[in-house]
């Protein structure tokens, strides 16, 4: 009896090798359409959001009047870099400068010498921020006549030194057990007492008309400058020295200070003396008919003498 014999392992082989034909032919096609297709790279970028500027056209120096002709308008990224930098050039128009602004620098508030448009002055600096370890500045009001602030000269922006004149009284018991004016047996006695009290003081508005000025002070300093000025026993008065550009030293008050009778001590000025009438020396007056003598007496001179008639 013959026996069938079936080759099953040979057609699993070359069932396998078509299936493994079929797969590359689908990977080759997979990678040609992908390699059709455009790419991440070649999309074009989405656009960067922009904002108008305004800057200087030009350098402007400090203490410049802005005028329409010094700026410029410029479209730059929209990013915190330029978040202070104004839009709207009415905003500096007409305003001063508080520092120089180089030529395509960003016009921000903080460069102006106010930083509201409304404002008649700022009270901290450009380059100045608010910490917790910042002066704590304030400004102060000051009344100081012409006469007494360099001829009204004086003008916002300078600074000067703060001179009080205050009057010391000092008083003794009578004998009646009153205080009234006297002298101590040290020697004090009633009068006024000038110093330089407040030292490199910047002026932030100034009005010599009135004579009303406008002081950027430390908060202790406001403090001590009220306390003079609502000081009615003794009235104090203010006066201002200018200060030369540039000049920021602080000098040791402990030399300085004046009275009179210092004054009078280091000049050597004579002192007033009563005087006797009956007994004091005076010249004996002339009459018109008199003739005056050679030597005159203090305060007189000789009469004139006629002029010599010219030749016939």
């Amino acid at each position: 009896m013959e026996m069938e014999f079936s080759d099953g392992g040979r057609r699993r082989r070359r069932l396998l090798l078509l299936l493994g034909i079929l797969l590359a032919v689908v990977a080759a096609g997979l990678v040609l359409s992908s390699g059709s297709r455009p790419t991440d790279q070649g999309t074009a970028p989405e656009p960067v959001p922009t904002r108008r500027i305004i800057v200087a056209a030009a350098e402007i120096p400090a203490r410049t009047v802005i005028d329409p002709s010094m700026l410029a308008a410029r479209t730059v990224p929209d990013d915190p870099s330029f978040l202070s930098a104004i839009e709207d050039p009415a905003l500096v128009t007409g305003r001063v400068t508080a520092v120089p602004i180089a030529a395509g620098q960003p016009i921000a508030l903080n460069l102006i010498e106010t930083g509201d448009a409304t404002a008649p002055f700022s009270i901290l600096a450009p380059t100045e921020t608010i910490s917790p370890y910042s002066p704590v500045w304030r400004a102060v009001s000051l009344s100081v006549p012409r006469e007494r602030a360099v001829a009204g000269k004086v003008e916002a922006g300078q600074r000067v030194d703060v001179i009080a004149s205050i009057k010391i009284r000092i008083l003794v018991e009578d004998p009646t057990g009153a205080l009234v004016d006297g002298t101590t047996d040290e020697g004090f006695t009633s009068g006024m007492s000038t110093k330089v009290v407040f030292q490199d003081i910047e002026v932030l508005a100034a009005e010599p008309d009135a004579g009303a000025y406008v002081l950027k002070a430390e908060l202790h300093q406001a403090e001590e400058m009220m306390a003079l000025v609502a000081e009615d026993s003794s009235p104090v008065t203010f006066s201002f020295v200018l200060r030369p550009e540039g000049d920021n030293r602080v000098v040791d008050r402990d030399g300085y200070g004046e009275t009179l009778d210092r004054i009078l001590n280091r000049y050597g000025n004579p002192l007033p003396q009563v005087i006797d009438i009956d007994r004091y020396p005076r010249i004996p007056e002339r009459t018109l008919e008199e003739t005056p003598s050679p030597a005159f007496a203090p305060g007189q001179s000789p009469e004139p003498t006629p002029a010599a008639s010219p030749a016939a």
